[in-house]
């Protein structure tokens, strides 16, 4: 991929794909996802020529490549791109040329995340945002990086309205928090970029308990729900197919007309037939034909009735149709109900976060910790009120002495590294070691967004005193390196 700010020339080859937001504000993709006929396989780069993709596109504001995963449960899930019909959907052979604008304008316009004042560092929350982990906090996060974004396209009134179709399932963040495969995002923008805005119905939310209806009623041969006149894409999508299907229908049920204006078999007179009127045809009536012919053909034709009768029977008893796999992790909510408020917020697992707390601690190199993140630590630790829960680490246990003994003998021999960390603990490298700190600092941020700091103490407490000793020393001798006294 070549981007100059403007100009594009990309090869593709995998299930990945490239999205673009265009100067005039439109976003659709420039590539086609490469399955296999099963429609979960991927094509791999060693398919060759047949399959690779190459091309050019201009006046792009931003450019976003994502993996399969992102693209099938978040930028272009099957609940924006319907299939016509319920073979299509078996099949997966329909298109998918739709964009969820919400998701997409998360990551590709500028004023979301990345000039968004109130995002203090965006690499660190992106990362964090893919990650998945994510909590009603968080849904309220995302909700003011895209009135952000519609603010600064659309105004503020038109923002906070679109916003408030969001917020009745806050889809995106559920979407990013149940992808199961790779999750990997690539967003260059231009900063500089003057991209125009469209119509305010374009950044709507869609209908989505229509659409998963819509879906429930394709994936079990039930009837589709009436139209919407709330979902921004149902104009759009699949209309010239839809249209086909419904005409060969009536033409097949009611005898219409065909496209040519040659007049359908169903509706021919018998008189109009051919072997009606050759020459030599002789009645049933006319013929000496055994009976004991006839009564053996008869009874053979009703036995093939019945058969056939049975038959369908236990067919409509058990179909299901074939779904490719795809399809079915693509399938945002399994039940046909759907609350129609918001979704409750996400509980916090404390003995998950305690646990993950504590391990955070174990992998610390303090060697490898600078005096900024020093710092920053006991500033959090202040700011989220976790210095209780930094004194359970610290308390007289026969470990605290043990502790500051082995720290005045490193200092006295002049040693770095005063911890020392057993051959079961890796050794960190630095940008490894940021990576660990953020992930404490998330952790005090949540639990004291909560407001769950007390409840969050004592389950702390109790699962380190599961801890054998060893760990409770290791993690007694960081906690007193990382404190600043």
């Amino acid at each position: 991929m070549i981007y100059d700010g403007k100009n594009i020339v990309y090869g593709h080859a995998g299930d990945g794909g490239i999205i673009i937001k265009c100067l005039d504000g439109s976003i659709k993709p420039i590539t086609v996802r490469q399955k296999g006929a099963d429609g979960s396989s991927v094509l791999p780069l060693r398919a060759g020529k047949s399959s690779w993709a190459f091309g050019t596109e201009n006046k792009a504001a931003s450019v976003l490549l994502a993996t399969d995963g992102m693209l099938d449960g978040v930028i272009q899930p099957v609940l924006v791109n319907l299939p016509p019909d319920r073979m299509a959907l078996a099949r997966g052979n329909f298109q998918k040329d739709n964009v969820y604008v919400t998701a997409a304008e998360f990551f590709m316009n500028p004023y979301s995340v990345y000039l968004n004042k109130d995002i203090k560092d965006p690499d660190e929350y992106m990362e964090y945002f893919l990650t998945g982990d994510l909590d009603g906090e968080d849904q309220k996060t995302f909700l003011k990086c895209i009135i952000m974004a519609y603010t600064k396209l659309l105004g503020k009134d038109d923002a906070i309205e679109i916003v408030g179709g969001i917020k009745k399932y806050f889809y995106a963040v559920w979407a990013v928090k149940n992808v199961t495969d790779d999750k990997s995002v690539v967003c260059m923008i231009n900063e500089k970029a003057k991209a125009a805005y469209q119509s305010k119905k374009f950044y709507e939310e869609p209908n989505w308990k229509w659409r998963q209806e819509s879906y429930n009623a394709l994936l079990y041969g039930k009837p589709m729900p009436a139209a919407p006149q709330d979902d921004p894409l149902y104009q759009a999508e699949n209309k010239e197919d839809a249209n086909k299907c419904i005409l060969s229908l009536l033409d097949h049920e009611k005898g219409r007309k065909g496209s040519n204006g040659e007049v359908l078999k169903s509706e021919r007179n018998e008189e109009e037939i051919p072997f009606h009127k050759e020459k030599g045809f002789k009645s049933l009536k006319s013929r000496k034909i055994p009976l004991n012919v006839v009564i053996a053909v008869c009874s053979i034709g009703m036995f093939c009735i019945i058969g056939g009768i049975v038959l369908l029977a236990m067919l409509s008893s058990t179909e299901r149709p074939v779904i490719p796999r795809e399809e079915k992790i693509e399938t945002p909510m399994p039940k046909n109900t759907m609350p129609e408020t918001s979704i409750p917020e996400m509980e916090i697992n404390l003995e998950k976060e305690a646990e993950e707390f504590l391990k955070c601690l174990l992998a610390i190199d303090i060697s490898a910790v600078s005096k900024d993140q020093k710092e920053k630590w006991n500033t959090m630790v202040g700011k989220c009120g976790f210095s209780d829960c930094i004194n359970i680490l610290l308390e007289d246990n026969g470990l605290n002495n043990t502790a500051q003994s082995e720290n005045s003998n490193s200092k006295e021999n002049g040693s770095k590294n005063v911890v020392n960390r057993p051959d079961t603990v890796e050794r960190t490298e630095q940008g490894e070691m940021g990576k660990t700190m953020k992930k404490i600092h998330r952790i005090m941020q949540k639990i004291h967004g909560k407001k769950r700091v007390d409840e969050f103490k004592q389950q702390l407490k109790q699962t380190y005193d599961t801890y054998g000793i060893e760990e409770k020393r290791k993690i007694c001798n960081i906690v007193n390196e990382m404190c600043l006294r």
